[in-house]
C-alpha cells in the first residue's frame, strides 16, 4: 500500500513539474517577444532622434546633406584614429 501511495505522489509531482516547465517556457517566450518589441521601438525612436539632430546640424551649418555627411564622416574617422592606440604608445 505504501509503495502505491509513493508512486502516486511521484506521478503527481512529475505532472506538476512538467506543467511548471511548460508555463516557464511559455513565460520566457512572452518575455523574449516583449523585449524584442521594446528593442525595435527603442531603435526606431533613436533613429528618429539622430535624424532630428542631423537635420538641425544641416540647418545650423547652412550646408547640404551630402556635405554634412562628408564632414561627419571625416570627423568620425578622426575620432576613431585618435582613440586607436598606436604600437609605440603601448
Amino acid at each position: 500500500m505504501r509503495g502505491e501511495a509513493a508512486e502516486k505522489k511521484i506521478k503527481e509531482l512529475r505532472e506538476e513539474l512538467e506543467q511548471w516547465e511548460a508555463e516557464s517556457h511559455s513565460n520566457a517566450e512572452k518575455a523574449q517577444q516583449s523585449l524584442r518589441l521594446l528593442y525595435e521601438q527603442a531603435s526606431k525612436d533613436l533613429q528618429k532622434r539622430v535624424n532630428k539632430i542631423f537635420d538641425a546640424y544641416v540647418d545650423y551649418a547652412g550646408i547640404d546633406e551630402q556635405s554634412a555627411c562628408e564632414l561627419l564622416s571625416v570627423q568620425e574617422s578622426s575620432i576613431k584614429e585618435q582613440a586607436t592606440p598606436k604600437p609605440w604608445q603601448s
